[in-house]
């Protein structure tokens, strides 16, 4: 069976957005969000192999 991405968010109206200063602050707090949850995987053994099966589990349901 066939799988297909979603195009969500993908839209001129949220293109443009990414040149205000609210899509720019965004952009900042995605960042720091996104280094905080790799911090905390590297900081965290058990939390990583958690991440780890739950990945796998995904791998293996996304190639069915």
């Amino acid at each position: 069976r066939e799988r297909r991405m979603a195009s969500l968010g993908l839209s001129q109206e949220n293109a443009d957005i990414t040149v205000t200063e609210a899509g720019h602050n965004s952009l900042i707090l995605t960042a720091k969000v996104m280094a905080a949850s790799g911090l905390r995987l590297l900081m965290e053994p058990e939390l990583r192999e958690k991440a780890k099966a739950e990945h796998a589990k995904w791998v293996e349901e996304y190639h069915k």
